[in-house]
């Protein structure tokens, strides 16, 4: 349950949302005038041994190595470089990191970004690394691609109250992870794009954060005794997926949504923590506004439910999941890069803030290219088999 208030920041969220899906987010590699540097953070491990809801922080010094990964020199950090301190997690589930400062953390594919007060655990990182290689797999993706026109780290500085802490900051071709808090509840939301991936987990507040708002405080039941993988893996889709061709709604979201199961599932017998993702994870279906169905599924794709206004999303997500599912059962897993090289080959490209009815009919022509042109009919007569997209 969403207990956030609807306030100017909350709307700015879900637009944001929508642009990030969309790709429209490149040109935000600008940076905001910078502000005077914090202090260094200090790493303090938090161990929970207790039975209890709240997490523990000890006050004794970390265990976590300094990290010895040569990718620290493909960095740009500024002009002071070592104005954030870099961290690493010691693996263990157990044991939870809490940001007092800004920070970050490097790994092969990408590179995380702490605000203050996140609380995360020992193995994120790992888990992570799973994640991204899976969605790889699945799609075909590479999540680095050499062509992608990459720019510094994206300047979010409307989460940091106008301050960017990370100007001038280049990571290369690695992905930025923000992990943020909303200290005043303000319903930030997690989004992503072709640049990065955001996160607004209450899974991630700190202690301190959570029990200073009554919103958080009172209401338990809203933070999840597990980390949400399955959020994790929609987003990451969303920034693998569009780094490599843009897509229109329907196969941006679906896809995310479809992956964000079949990556957890896929998972979860080898990673403990990706296996309690999975038991808290649940797959909803939004009301379409009308069924689909042999007759009009060609229709709706190119349609792409374009007039929903931001509050109204979630048709896009419904169809698109079932057509990924479809495309998976009917025509084998690299269903994915089969489509992606096809919308390459034909140079096709979405832009979500001006509907084209021309552009998304070569969308629904490059389905019919690759796979057959009979494929929404198909796809229409499955849903109405299957009882789904009513």
């Amino acid at each position: 349950m969403n207990i956030s208030t609807n306030t100017m920041k909350r709307t700015a969220s879900l637009i944001l949302s929508v642009l990030f899906a969309g790709s429209m987010l490149l040109s935000a590699c600008s940076s905001a005038k910078s502000k005077e540097s914090s202090e260094t953070p200090v790493s303090e491990t938090e161990t929970t041994t207790e039975s209890t809801t709240e997490e523990t922080t000890t006050e004794e010094t970390t265990t976590e190595e300094t990290t010895t990964q040569e990718t620290a020199p493909t960095i740009f950090k500024g002009n002071n470089p070592d104005q954030y301190k870099e961290i690493t997690l010691d693996g263990v589930k157990e044991n939870r990191f809490v940001s007092t400062d800004y920070c970050y953390i490097v790994s092969e594919k990408y590179v995380i970004f702490l605000d203050k007060d996140v609380s995360i655990p020992g193995d994120l990182t790992v888990n992570l690394d799973a994640i991204i290689d899976e969605i790889e797999r699945q799609t075909g993706l590479s999540s680095m691609p050499d062509f992608y026109d990459y720019c510094g780290v994206i300047n979010n500085a409307i989460y940091y109250d106008g301050y960017n802490p990370w100007e001038f900051w280049n990571i290369g071709k690695k992905i930025p992870i923000f992990l943020m808090t909303d200290r005043k509840a303000e319903g930030w939301i997690s989004s992503a794009s072709p640049e990065m991936a955001l996160f607004v987990c209450y899974e991630f507040f700190s202690d301190d954060v959570w029990n200073s708002v009554p919103q958080y405080r009172d209401n338990p039941q809203i933070r999840l005794s597990c980390t949400p993988y399955d959020v994790i893996a929609h987003e990451l889709t969303h920034t693998v997926t569009l780094r490599n061709q843009t897509m229109p709604d329907i196969f941006t979201e679906g896809p995310a949504d479809y992956m964000s199961v079949t990556v957890v599932e896929a998972l979860a017998d080898k990673y403990p923590s990706i296996a309690e993702a999975k038991n808290f994870m649940y797959s909803y279906d939004s009301k379409l506004p009308k069924p689909v169905t042999a007759e009009n599924a060609e229709e709706i794709f190119i349609e792409d439910y374009h007039t929903l206004t931001p509050m109204e999303r979630g048709p896009e997500y419904t169809y698109g999941k079932y057509l990924c599912r479809f495309l998976c059962e009917t025509y084998g897993e690299d269903f994915y890069k089969r489509y992606n090289d096809k919308c390459q080959s034909m140079r096709l490209d979405y832009n979500s803030l001006e509907y084209s009815e021309e552009v998304m009919k070569q969308y629904a022509q490059a389905f019919k290219d690759e796979f057959g042109e009979d494929v929404f009919t198909r796809f229409g007569d499955w849903c109405v088999k299957k009882n789904v997209l009513k």
